[in-house]
């Protein structure tokens, strides 16, 4: 529907021309124009002519409209990459104004995204004056790194449906008093039918042509640029705002948890496919998948629209969304899996072994005597990567790196029936350290003697009942309250005294998108009469399930610890039968004071205010404050939830589940309409204590590792040119290296870098892959792109590769 949409609204706009010369139109979104170029040719050839008269004005610069707060910084970017690209290969022209007309929101690093992706304008309609009370409807938006866009808000709408030149004039009017509030300037007047696509209609001409009548010279259609550069000309003192751009429909944040769950997902692959297929092609001179991870991300790009990522879209229209997310991670698992299949195999894992391979040992293992079973451990990040690997249905005696030094593994309860048992299956795990763009063979064993590592021999990991600890922290879990308590041993302080608190808010007055409210703190019940279980037991890890209820609900969280570790990892599966309700997990800093809450966004991190307003946000959360005299706080990592709140009381709460009903724009309730997130979902988040301010660039590292999928090839005996261990990126500083791609001319590699602390810093990056190395000065929250070419040449370039 919605091509038929655009290539009926395209057609309309290009008959308007015809009947009314100085009629101009705008549209955004590449995606609309390729709808166009595929179905209709001979059309679109119109719309080059048009363009390239200067009467079809292209505006966006991005992929289509989406939601501006979900999305990871680097999907903005390839909306970007992609947008503009199509733009100036069809069109010869790059759009300068972004324009995000219907979007719910606007995350504070846009400016340096748009700045840096050939963009220096920007035109949004929402929040409105109710929601957020801008110094004006003009302003100067400015990101935390001092890069600035002029922006507009749209005073009244981004349509008009008026039947008279007197209802045109009556929204002529309101706009400009509504703009003129800082100073007798020009106004932007948006007309026509638009939302589900019309475009401007022979009656909408008419009146301005009547109004034109009345007020002369006033009043003339052109296109934002225009109105954009008449602005800049006139030097105007204009305000600056460095916020992020909320709120409105805040509820939409927390629904739909599938195509969340699906998104986050999706980035996170993608972004993994990319790293070891770059790695790939080098180590193994093979070539890089440009055009299929092309095509894969157009579908992630698709599906941020902002009713679609936001769920108030209606049900049927998710069945295209997530036969596209399927696509995309399908074909980024056989990319991936071939990328790493393609180096583990030409890893030399025999070095003065003779060529053998049998199964005389184990059904799906290939160990010749003792010699043990090579497994290759590859990381995707470009830092150092420290985590557990899970090796399923195999019980080992032994494990080792590639040293043949005894790293701690342990055995550990399986997700499923050993069939010839009768029995639960056993699996094993293992640390690994990983270096960065990098792999690590580490070796298991059957039946070889286990050599102990001194952590094994002397593990803080102790498991009760109702508590777990290790040498850092003790949570003790209550029955009653199905909340846990974290206490700091060190410290000797209880840092929260009901922590992963579920409690069920009334969400029944509101629509899909919540309008109207940005606080959702009535509460109408919590879980309780909890039931503990001990899942495993042992020197590596410790874990608990947790499970409690509330009605028809419940909620399983399985509590893992690692031995001397902070992090406290948590999976959750919710089976929620509350329609019109939302689930939250509370999270106090308990008897702290002058808090603060700082929160993941794309590219950067912002401070919130306590304020129990529902924000959206990305990875993680944190909340710090004092403690005595001492500075505590709690981040709070997520798997794929985008909203939250933070309240007086010193505690964060995460949206985990809410369950209106599909696209409610009015309230009416029936039985026969079907609600949102009813049955079961599944993700998982970290607690992560700290002593001290919060250190974001620490909270970003975390918050990959714990969101990254381990890639892991459980390998056989063969000859190869490859080592056992391999670094294939070093980034000092406060800069992670975020994207590590081929260029789309295919003519050198592309490194994306941002500054993750929010301060100065002089990055060294070492990048032996590609045999380069060189030094870059970051600002603050600055995003840095190089182009490494296959002449080893190095150039910054801006987000388009241009």
């Amino acid at each position: 529907e919605g091509c038929a949409e655009t290539l009926a609204t395209f057609r309309s706009a290009l008959d308007r021309m015809k009947e009314f010369d100085d009629f101009v139109f705008c549209c955004a979104g590449a995606q609309c124009y390729k709808w166009v170029e595929e179905n209709a040719p001979g059309m679109f050839e119109e719309v080059r002519a048009r363009v390239k008269e200067g009467r079809w004005s292209i505006v966006g610069g991005w992929w289509i409209q989406p939601d501006c707060n979900m999305p990871d910084g680097e999907t903005f970017v390839r909306h970007s990459l992609y947008g503009q690209r199509y733009f100036k290969e069809k069109f010869g022209v790059t759009a300068k104004t972004g324009y995000n007309v219907d979007s719910f929101g606007h995350n504070q690093m846009l400016p340096q995204i748009l700045r840096k992706s050939g963009m220096e304008n920007y035109v949004f309609m929402r929040p409105g004056p109710h929601e957020n009370q801008l110094p004006a409807s003009l302003f100067w938006w400015e990101a935390p790194d001092k890069s600035r866009v002029l922006a507009y808000r749209i005073p009244v709408s981004y349509t008009f449906r008026g039947e008279s030149t007197g209802e045109m004039r009556e929204a002529l009017d309101r706009s400009i008093k509504e703009i003129t509030d800082l100073q007798d300037i020009d106004v932007m007047f948006f007309y026509g039918v638009g939302n589900h696509g019309g475009g401007p209609t022979v009656k909408n001409l008419e009146m301005i042509h009547e109004l034109q009548s009345e007020r002369g010279e006033e009043m003339i259609i052109d296109a934002p640029d225009a109105y954009f550069d008449d602005i800049r000309k006139m030097n105007l003192e204009l305000p600056v705002v460095t916020a992020g751009l909320l709120h409105h429909a805040a509820g939409c944040y927390a629904t739909m948890s599938e195509v969340k769950r699906l998104h986050r997902l999706a980035e996170q692959r993608m972004n993994a496919c990319e790293k070891l297929c770059v790695l790939s092609s080098v180590l193994t001179n093979t070539e890089y998948p440009l055009e299929r991870l092309g095509a894969a991300w157009e579908n992630i790009l698709f599906n941020t629209f902002h009713d679609v990522l936001c769920g108030c879209s209606i049900k049927e229209a998710y069945n295209d969304v997530f036969a596209f997310y399927g696509e995309t991670l399908s074909v980024s698992s056989k990319l991936l899996n071939t990328a790493a299949g393609r180096i583990s195999w030409n890893i030399d894992t025999m070095p003065g072994i003779p060529f053998y391979l049998s199964k005389e040992k184990h059904l799906h293992l290939y160990e010749k005597e003792q010699l043990g079973v090579p497994v290759v451990v590859f990381n995707a990040n470009a830092f150092e990567e420290t985590r557990l690997v899970r090796i399923r249905e195999k019980q080992m005696t032994c494990v080792e790196d590639d040293t043949r030094t005894a790293v701690s593994h342990q055995i550990v309860t399986g997700n499923r029936e050993d069939g010839s048992r009768n029995a639960i299956t056993e699996d094993t795990v293992f640390e690994t350290r990983v270096p960065a763009l990098g792999y690590r063979v580490y070796w298991i064993y059957l039946d070889k003697p286990p050599a102990v590592p001194d952590k094994i021999a002397e593990s803080d990991l102790h498991i009760s009942k109702n508590v777990m600890e290790n040498s850092l922290y003790r949570l003790t879990f209550d029955e009653q309250n199905a909340s846990v308590e974290i206490y700091d041993k060190k410290n000797r302080i209880i840092l929260a005294a009901a922590a992963s608190l579920p409690i069920v808010i009334e969400d029944n007055p509101f629509d899909t998108w919540a309008h109207g409210c940005n606080i959702f703190d009535t509460e109408c019940g919590r879980f309780s009469g909890a039931e503990f279980e001990i899942l495993d037991d042992g020197p590596v890890m410790i874990r608990m399930r947790f499970s409690s209820r509330y009605e028809q609900s419940e909620i399983v969280q399985i509590f893992t610890m690692l031995s001397d570790n902070p992090q406290i990892q948590v999976e959750v599966s919710v089976n929620w039968q509350q329609p019109h309700k939302r689930l939250k997990l509370a999270f106090p800093l308990t008897s702290a004071e002058n808090c603060e809450c700082v929160y993941d966004i794309p590219y950067g991190f912002a401070r919130g205010k306590l304020d129990k307003e529902e924000t959206p946000c990305q990875k993680w959360i944190d909340i710090t404050g004092q403690i005595g005299n001492q500075t505590f706080g709690i981040t709070i990592i997520n798997s794929c939830k985008y909203s939250f709140s933070a309240g007086s009381e010193n505690e964060l709460r995460l949206t985990a589940v809410r369950s209106p009903l599909y696209a409610d724009h009015s309230g009416y309730r029936d039985s026969r309409l079907t609600n949102m997130d009813i049955g079961v979902a599944e993700f998982s988040y970290a607690i992560l204590p700290h002593t001290g301010p919060l250190d974001p660039y620490s909270a970003v590292k975390a918050a990959k590792t714990f969101c990254a999928e381990p890639s892991v090839v459980i390998e056989t005996y063969h000859s190869g040119e490859l080592p056992l261990l391999y670094n294939g990126i070093s980034v000092s500083g406060t800069v992670v290296a975020e994207v590590i791609k081929r260029a789309q001319e295919d003519n050198g590699t592309i490194l994306r870098l941002f500054e993750a602390a929010g301060k100065p810093s002089e990055s060294t990056i070492d990048f032996p892959l590609l045999g380069i190395h060189f030094t870059a000065n970051f600002s603050g929250h600055e995003i840095k792109t190089f182009f490494i070419g296959d002449n080893k040449r190095v150039k910054e370039v801006n987000l388009l590769e241009f």
